[in-house]
């Protein structure tokens, strides 16, 4: 029996000397420090393209020499409905519509993502003139107006979004009479976000 207790003795040494052993190796555990790169891109540009451009008709205009308040041809943005208002206050300035204007469309693309964009006009208004009329005839002042399809300024999933323009043109108060004739000019878009 003694014999037995010997080898009943001497597993249980070899067993706690192993225990011992695996419980040493925890306590020297090994760590690593791995570097890795990334990297990001920046588009703050996006694209702004005439789809349609703005056309303000065909009209008759009569210009006055009193100030007061202009004869306005006005081109709703956002239903591309015209109205049309006489001069009044003492000028008997009149525009008269022969053919029908149209709302410019705007396509911005390549913007953020469903983000509400800020539309504006930088400049007031922007004289419209007829390069062929003599000198000293009046110019047409058009301030334009814009409106985001569905009235909703944020981009598409896609980073899209179609802006509508139209706005007022007016008579100039000037003794001068209109020439017939193409007058033209440039406008401003402003979009941010």
């Amino acid at each position: 029996m003694t014999d037995f207790l010997k080898k009943v003795g001497l597993a249980i040494g070899a067993a706690v000397a192993v225990i011992v052993a695996f419980g040493s190796q925890g306590a020297s555990a090994q760590s690593q420090t791995a570097t890795y790169s990334t990297q990001v891109t920046v588009q703050n540009a996006f694209s702004i393209g005439q789809w349609d451009p703005l056309n303000l008709g065909t009209i008759a205009a009569i210009s006055s020499s009193t100030a007061g308040t202009q004869a306005q041809l006005n081109l709703n943005a956002g239903t591309g409905v015209t109205i049309v208002t006489q001069g009044s206050g003492g000028s008997a300035s009149r525009i008269l519509a022969i053919a029908p204007a149209t709302r410019g469309v705007i396509h911005v693309k390549d913007a953020p993502p469903d983000t509400l964009l800020t539309v504006s006009n930088p400049g007031s208004t922007y004289n419209l003139t007829n390069p062929a009329a003599p000198a000293g005839t009046p110019a047409l002042v058009f301030t334009p107006a814009y409106a985001a399809v569905g009235f909703n300024y944020t981009t598409s999933s896609t980073g899209k979004l179609n802006i509508n323009v139209g706005g007022i043109l007016a008579t100039q108060a000037s003794a001068n009479p209109y020439a017939d004739g193409t007058y033209t000019g440039t406008y401003q878009l402003q979009v941010s976000y």
